[in-house]
């Protein structure tokens, strides 16, 4: 139960950083199960840090549901199609890492180079942003949907932040750091819900411990989510994420 209660803190406070809480997760869990048990589990705790994000994010959501022509129509439209391209994304690389994992020994320190080596791209990513733009989440277009969304869909990959890809991509192409954030954020909640229909439907999470690390991931989820957002937007994690990758990396040498 301790394990879980952890797993779900960790979820909670690691999903609005650009450091991938799914990285983290299988870090944590390294070695207690194949890699695409423990990526359907680091997505099954995704559904509480989704109903932070939703309890966070609710008049976005509700003027999103409410407005879906009009001002907000863009929006809509954007996440429609990023989820879209996220799901087809995120299940060929589900497929490959299957495939992977049948025809080579999943170890512990092969978890812990994917997730090193993906932290890494994940750090490269963010030192290629730039902060400046100008464009407001009613500018977003069909080809800021699919780079996006192709972006959120490499997150299936543990050590790929799905917001430090994301926020990364739009601000790459000119969106401001808030409304990146935001646009992100957003994001979340359409691709969790799909992944876990699509990947989890009618697995046995339903237990004491798994209902527990949902628990945590949605208090800590909400309690860290302003915070977090607001240190996100003042702090370059590029250098966090190179660090962390590299020592990810060594630790597998020792």
């Amino acid at each position: 139960m301790i394990d879980a209660m952890i797993m779900g803190a960790v979820q909670g406070i690691t999903e609005w950083l650009p450091i991938s809480s799914e990285g983290m997760v299988t870090l944590l869990m390294a070695g207690k199960g194949s890699l695409t048990d423990i990526i359907r589990y680091a997505l099954f705790l995704h559904l509480g840090t989704l109903m932070a994000a939703l309890a966070y994010f609710r008049k976005d959501v509700l003027s999103i549901m409410k407005k879906w022509r009009g001002k907000e129509g863009p929006v809509c439209n954007f996440l429609l199609l990023s989820t879209m391209a996220s799901g087809v994304v995120a299940l060929f690389l589900l497929r490959a890492l299957e495939d992977i994992q049948n025809s080579i020994a999943a170890t512990a320190d092969a978890a812990m180079l994917l997730v090193g080596g993906m932290l890494l791209f994940t750090s490269f990513m963010q030192f290629a942003a730039k902060g400046k733009g100008l464009r407001k989440t009613g500018d977003a277009n069909m080809m800021d949907s699919l780079i996006a969304g192709f972006m959120q869909g490499l997150s299936i990959i543990p050590g790929i932040s799905r917001s430090g890809m994301t926020v990364s991509a739009l601000l790459i192409r000119g969106f401001g750091s808030r409304e990146a954030l935001r646009l992100s954020f957003l994001m979340s909640i359409p691709a969790v819900f799909a992944a876990n229909v699509v990947l989890n439907m009618g697995t046995a999470w339903l237990s004491a411990e798994s209902l527990a690390s949902l628990c945590f991931a949605f208090v800590f989820g909400m309690a860290t989510i302003g915070l977090l957002m607001r240190i996100s937007e003042r702090i370059n994690f590029a250098y966090f994420t190179l660090a962390f990758g590299l020592i990810t990396i060594a630790a597998t040498m020792l």
